[in-house]
């Protein structure tokens, strides 16, 4: 098997499993992983960076989507902490009224 059958398999199994989250629990799964990423998005962007770097000399890591990845990963995490700079600056001066 190779890594492209296994991903293929996860995607396929892991949209089955999201379905089944969203129609039992309401999506609760979902939201926590999304939840959990956000907050160790750091330690999920070191990871890819470090792999990224390993790309070249690793034929299987395709270092174009490494690439990509971690660009989205750094503009994802960027908005989210302008979302969160945004919320403590709006409550702190909601509190002061």
């Amino acid at each position: 098997m190779s890594v492209r059958d296994g991903l293929g398999a996860l995607s396929i199994g892991g949209g089955f499993a999201a379905i089944a989250d969203l129609v039992v629990n309401g999506g609760d799964v979902l939201v926590l992983i999304l939840t959990f990423l956000l907050d160790q998005s750091g330690l999920v962007y070191l990871l890819i960076a470090r792999l990224e770097a390993a790309a070249p000399n690793v034929a299987w890591l395709p270092a174009g989507t490494l690439s990509t990845l971690s660009t989205a990963i750094a503009l994802v995490t960027a908005v989210y902490t302008l979302y969160r700079l945004a919320n403590r600056f709006a409550d702190r001066f909601d509190d002061d009224d």
